[in-house]
């Protein structure tokens, strides 16, 4: 379909659903997301290599790349995947985890340091919302913020905030000190 492939894989992977429920008020439909955890073996859907060679500049490979700062972890999105993040635990150098997001996914960012615990952070394509994922899940959450299309973030220098931008002209922040 669409021309894209899948593959058989056996993995933990937690898939990226959407919902709409109705609001009680009026017949507005809200969208609401979560992350799954679905049964192995699961279907990667990826644009095989000869797909990828009819385009005029063919990417192919790893397209980013962010070490954890206490260095357990390295997450990375490949080319022709660009909606999967693909989890590496290097402590025991096995895949621990794959998130399938809905769009392609614009950037990666670690929160946490090396003495805490640490935290993925995910932005996707044209989506108002912030994904989350530590060793024991993963989360969705929504900026409420009128038309906030998360472009960017950028994380403060202990790595313990990030800044959520949009478009430059405006932001969110959110602090993940929770002790």
């Amino acid at each position: 379909k669409d021309g894209v492939s899948k593959s058989k894989v056996a993995m933990a992977m937690m898939n990226l659903q959407e919902t709409e429920n109705e609001t009680n008020s009026n017949t507005t439909k809200v969208l609401q997301s979560k992350f799954v955890l679905k049964k192995l073996p699961v279907d990667i859907e990826y644009q095989s290599s000869s797909e990828i060679k009819l385009k005029e500049n063919p990417k192919f490979g790893v397209e980013k790349l962010e070490w954890s700062p206490n260095s357990r972890f390295l997450a990375f999105v490949n080319d022709n995947m660009a909606k999967y993040v693909w989890i590496w635990d290097m402590k025991c150098l096995c895949l621990h985890s794959v998130l399938k997001h809905l769009s392609p996914v614009l950037q990666l960012l670690w929160t946490g340091n090396e003495h805490s615990s640490n935290q993925l952070a995910s932005c996707c394509n044209q989506r108002d919302q912030l994904y989350l994922w530590n060793k024991k899940g993963a989360v969705v959450i929504r900026v409420l913020a009128s038309r906030f299309v998360v472009r960017q973030m950028y994380a403060q220098p202990n790595n313990e905030c990030i800044c959520l931008v949009d478009n430059g002209h405006f932001c969110c922040c959110y602090d993940f000190n929770f002790e």
